[in-house]
């Protein structure tokens, strides 16, 4: 193809123009702008009208949205939203700011860039943003910085999640140290910064009825996928299959991973967070399965391990078995008024009692107990809470002055989602595995904290060793 066509041919004069072309308007997509909120804007209201009544008249939240994180070269890693940021807009939008004080709620973003759309996708222009989310206007990113100072004018207490972003950290601070020396001259600003934690995390930690709702959702999600790999899986299979049949499951419903999965076969399953996923899984293998889907930003977290053949070894059995009691005794302290604490005391002592009855840990209970001499063999805690990001918000223990009436653990209150998680590793390192080296077990589930008593979220996944036998035994024959 000539691609020099504005060149003069010999022997043929160019003819003179009297002015220069207009230049071509900007390409536009012809396809309808519809958005739908990622959260309803009834639930936002609620969010807003709670942080509000939390700020009261003196506060301001500012909050960034996440930015775009590279992956190699012009190659960017799949948008995830900053979780407190989607939590009040329901937004996948970057780079944008929210500003919310105890009468506004203030988005900064920039309109669409037609031509950028073409490469990238639609993105809701400041009408649009005003119809998916509760904000009372909408500037351009240009307007950050003299807006901000307005917003922050009179206010005493800020809150913003410092140490994050080095850059962002300036652009507050800077912002704040001008208004403080310009006081005289009535610019003053907060004196007060607070993380964030201090004010959305502790709303965060209660799960409302659509939380729970989405969490289901998720959680029916991921129970598919774990039965997909228990009917599929067998001995000369590679790890990254079932992962593989992992993935396409939550795809096939929209989702995606909330984080890695971990497909972990024999003695793969001793190392907490194996992500590799290459080796061939071999007849007697045990697979470790840490897979959880993601949807809306909400995940599950979901641990179960199986055999290959579809039966345990005696030993296996046994030390499964001891996973199972653990996850019980677990399970009946996640109620009101106990706490993760005494949840995680309940499945160590039955996983000690375990290994002292196997002579593997040959001192006293109190004295394993007291010693942790059985963190070789279990060295992780036993949940922790689950929502919008899958180590979720919240504050674990009491003491600090914006935890209502606590100190020491904080105790179950109903709406809270923890996991419940007890595992025993024996590594083929340890002289003490004996005939249990290289057995590692985990089993887990996401669950809801109520009035009554504790609710399973992640149901309809094989759990007990006869649980799990059974069904990989219909799911072959």
């Amino acid at each position: 193809m000539n691609t020099k066509g504005t060149e003069a041919k010999p022997g043929i004069a160019r003819t003179p123009t009297a002015e220069k072309p207009a230049s071509k308007p900007p390409m536009q997509w012809n396809l309808p702008r519809h958005f739908e909120p990622g959260i309803p804007l009834a639930v936002l209201r609620e969010r807003r009208k709670e942080v509000q009544r939390r700020l009261s008249e003196r506060g301001v939240l500012v909050l960034y949205s996440a930015g775009e994180k590279t992956h190699s070269g012009s190659v960017s890693f799949p948008f995830r939203q900053d979780s407190d940021f989607y939590y009040l807009t329901g937004l996948e939008i970057f780079p944008s700011r929210l500003v919310i004080t105890g009468e506004k709620m203030v988005l900064f973003s920039d309109q669409p860039d037609p031509e950028k759309e073409i490469w990238e996708g639609l993105r809701p222009s400041h009408e649009e943003l005003r119809e998916l989310c509760p904000v009372d206007a909408v500037y351009s990113l240009s307007d950050y910085e003299e807006q901000l100072a307005a917003l922050l004018r009179g206010r005493s207490r800020l809150y913003y999640s410092f140490g994050q972003n080095a850059a962002q950290d300036h652009e507050i601070l800077s912002k704040l140290d001008f208004m403080i020396r310009r006081g005289r001259a009535g610019q003053s600003g907060p004196t007060g910064v607070f993380h964030t934690q201090v004010l959305l995390h502790e709303m965060r930690m209660i799960k409302s009825a659509y939380e729970i709702e989405q969490m289901l959702e998720t959680a029916s999600i991921t129970a598919e996928a774990h039965r997909a790999i228990q009917a599929a899986v067998r001995p000369g299979m590679f790890e990254y299959e079932l992962e593989a049949l992992i993935l396409q499951t939550f795809r096939r419903h929209d989702a995606s991973w909330a984080y890695p999965s971990i497909v972990a076969s024999g003695v793969n399953a001793c190392i907490l967070h194996y992500v590799e996923n290459r080796r061939c899984i071999e007849e007697g293998d045990l697979i470790l399965v840490d897979a959880g889907a993601a949807k809306a930003n909400i995940n599950s977290d979901v641990t179960r391990t199986f055999p290959a053949s579809g039966r345990f070894t005696p030993e296996q059995r046994a030390v499964h078995d001891a996973v199972s009691r653990a996850h019980d005794a677990a399970l009946k302290k996640t109620i009101v008024g106990s706490s993760m604490d005494e949840s995680n005391s309940a499945a160590i002592e039955v996983l000690v009692d375990f290994l002292i009855d196997e002579k593997i840990l040959l001192e006293s209970r109190d004295a394993c107990l007291e010693e942790e001499l059985y963190k070789p063999f279990y060295m992780h805690r036993t949940g922790h809470f689950i929502g919008y990001d899958v180590h979720d918000v919240g504050a674990y223990y009491g003491g600090q002055e914006w935890i209502e009436a606590e100190t020491g653990p904080r105790r179950f209150r109903a709406g809270m989602v923890c996991t419940v998680e007890p595992g025993l590793y024996f590594s083929p390192g340890l002289s003490e595995s004996r005939h249990f080296g290289g057995i590692g077990i985990r089993t887990e589930d996401d669950v809801l904290v109520t009035a009554t008593e504790p609710r399973i979220l992640t149901t309809g996944i094989p759990r007990s060793a006869d649980e799990i036998e059974e069904f990989i035994k219909r799911s072959r024959a």
